[in-house]
């Protein structure tokens, strides 16, 4: 970019393509680093360029990939995915939490609680919850459940809860 004499203000355009995809917001950021016969004030020297996407947003289901999950105990975790599919274009959290069953949270698992957040692009994540070896032989199998709830970040309403509860077996 080159000013001539006496000319100290420049229009700087920039072209988005608009697309029938629907996509996440985009960023972009300007930094003037150099220059020749002049100085570069700090405080103007940068700018960001924030695209939004003028689509409607795609509709999408958060849940766990498999709901009935089978671990040992001296694996030392039990992972458990959680898929989110279409709209992939926003940020979306969901929390989750253990509760037992006939597993009991300090003497088979630590009770595990948190919030995934699923950022744009973001199909799949993974909880896993610590598993308590305890050395012992059993025949019978306990259980354990993990469960999502309270999504955020769907302004729109057209993203939904489903496949909210897995059952962990150890």
């Amino acid at each position: 970019m080159t000013f001539a004499e006496d000319e100290w203000v420049k229009e700087l355009h920039v072209s988005i393509v608009d697309d029938e995809e629907s996509e996440a917001d985009e960023f972009a950021t300007l930094q003037m680093i150099d220059n020749e016969g002049g100085e570069i004030l700090d405080a103007a020297s940068t700018m960001t360029i924030h695209a939004i996407d003028d689509e409607e947003p795609e509709p999408c289901e958060i849940g766990f990939a498999v709901t009935e999950v089978t671990a040992d105990k001296s694996d030392g975790t039990a992972e458990i995915t959680v898929r989110r599919t279409g709209g992939v274009q926003n940020v979306l959290s969901v929390d989750y939490a253990t509760a037992d069953g006939t597993a009991k949270a300090g003497k088979d698992y630590i009770a595990a609680k948190g919030t995934l957040a699923f950022y744009a692009g973001v199909q799949e994540m993974t909880i896993s919850v610590e598993l308590i070896n305890d050395k012992i032989a059993t025949e019978e199998m306990v259980d354990f459940t993990l469960s999502l709830s309270n999504l955020k970040g769907d302004s729109s309403g057209i993203c939904k809860l489903t496949e909210t509860e897995a059952t962990i077996s150890l």
